[in-house]
């Protein structure tokens, strides 16, 4: 796909927490979300030197957050990849950039990485990785060199990582508060349907959803804590 053609949908999430822990404080959150792979000058140079010409597909990409009270945060994706040509494998750039404040950084941590053939009965098994960064860029290099699949296989990908300093407080302002790109823009490869979930400390009070065409659906999943929209 030319690169001027990568659209973005921001969904928002915002919301109110009423005695949050023991500090009794609000936490105001802002959930930003982009439907399709989001390219910032920085990144798209690591793309291009790195992956250019990925045909590669994710059919499915399933994002689950789990935000601690501390600010840790915890991030499972779970992804779909169609390849439609011989690849030995995927790429993964992580910001570790804040959105706000370009004085604050949340430095990544990949814990695993899965493969999951999508057909048969094997089961799921440690993908190798190689970390580098590249631009700026926390670079995960996930599958081996002697190793290829051919095209119309389609390998499920679960990549377990996690930050710290998630929530954050602005300056001037009493309120704490989560802003987040949620659906990542470390892809280079188009995002046909995703689904975002995330947990937080406690139950949000309010909603509201917004993308760049206007007001979006999320609703409260089974944990009352949890928000849930799909893109």
């Amino acid at each position: 796909m030319p690169w001027d053609l990568w659209w973005v949908v921001i969904p928002a999430v915002i919301f109110w927490v009423l005695g949050f822990g023991s500090r009794g404080f609000r936490i105001f959150a802002v959930l930003l979300a982009a439907a399709a792979v989001v390219l910032f000058p920085t990144l798209q140079k690591a793309y291009l030197d790195i992956t250019q010409g990925d045909t590669s597909i994710i059919r499915n990409y399933v994002i689950e957050y789990d935000v601690a009270a501390n600010g840790k945060q915890q991030l499972v994706e779970t992804l779909d990849v169609e390849f439609t040509e011989s690849r030995r494998g995927i790429f993964r750039f992580f910001d570790e950039a804040d959105g706000v404040d370009p004085n604050v950084t949340h430095p990544v941590t990949i814990e695993s990485v899965k493969r999951c053939p999508t057909r048969g009965s094997v089961k799921c098994v440690s993908e190798p990785f190689d970390e580098y960064y590249e631009d700026g860029l926390l670079v995960a290099k996930i599958g081996v060199a002697h190793k290829s699949y051919p095209a119309g296989t389609v390998n499920r990908y679960i990549i377990t990582s996690s930050t710290t300093g998630a929530i954050t407080q602005p300056e001037g302002n009493p309120n704490a508060q989560w802003y987040w790109n949620v659906i990542p823009p470390g892809w280079n490869m188009p995002i046909k349907k995703s689904q975002v979930s995330v947990t937080y400390p406690v139950a949000p009070t309010a909603v509201r959803c917004i993308t760049e065409s206007g007001e979006c659906q999320t609703r409260t999943g089974e944990n009352t804590r949890t928000v849930v929209g799909s893109y």
